[in-house]
């Protein structure tokens, strides 16, 4: 059984709740409805605890397709099947339009919220630049995730911090991420001066 849990609200997003208790969230991020606050993070999952899942999703600029978080939504719940966890809880959050290297979001902060609050066990998306696009600020959330023994994976980039390898490929991936930006950007930087010559 799957509980669906819609945090940030977006046009056309259908929300799935079903005796479910609701908190509020400081800084008006909304309201969070499930039972975020519930037992230990990483506490054997049994028949009388789910497994708590947050998907984290962003695209970046108004110029990209919105229709990208529902894709990104869509494959993470895709893997996450395929995880075999059994009763689970997912709350979906997002941030549509905003760039990876902000570090405050409004999606990417109710990820923050609900780790804080010990309200999941794992958080996925679809590779990791979806989270930051720096590498200083992926290798902070990861830390404090990892401190409150909540475990992160992604689907595209094999990134799991249950793996040990994740301190190299942390850096690696957001290095590349951090690259292909910059490219991005001078690209455009190159054609718009080419424009006025």
């Amino acid at each position: 059984m799957v509980a669906t849990l819609v945090v940030a609200k977006r046009p056309g997003a259908a929300s799935k709740v079903a005796e479910l208790t609701s908190i509020q969230c400081p800084e008006n991020l909304g309201t969070i409805y499930g039972s975020c606050l519930a037992s230990a993070v990483l506490a054997p999952i049994t028949a009388s605890r789910r497994c708590r899942v947050v998907i984290y999703s962003r695209y970046s600029t108004d110029d990209q397709n919105p229709r990208s978080i529902d894709d990104q939504i869509a494959r993470c719940r895709e893997f996450i099947g395929g995880l075999g966890l059994g009763d689970i809880e997912i709350v979906e959050c997002m941030d549509e339009g905003i760039s990876g290297r902000r570090k405050h979001r409004p999606g990417i902060d109710q990820v923050r919220h609900i780790v804080a609050a010990k309200g999941c066990d794992l958080i996925v998306a679809v590779d990791q630049s979806r989270f930051f696009r720096r590498m200083a600020f992926s290798l902070e959330f990861f830390a404090v995730a990892i401190d409150s023994n909540v475990r992160v994976m992604t689907c595209n980039d094999a990134f799991d911090t249950n793996d040990s390898r994740w301190r190299v490929l942390g850096p690696v991936n957001a290095i590349v991420g951090e690259l292909v930006i910059q490219q991005c950007s001078d690209r455009i930087r190159g054609s718009v001066d080419n424009r006025w010559r």
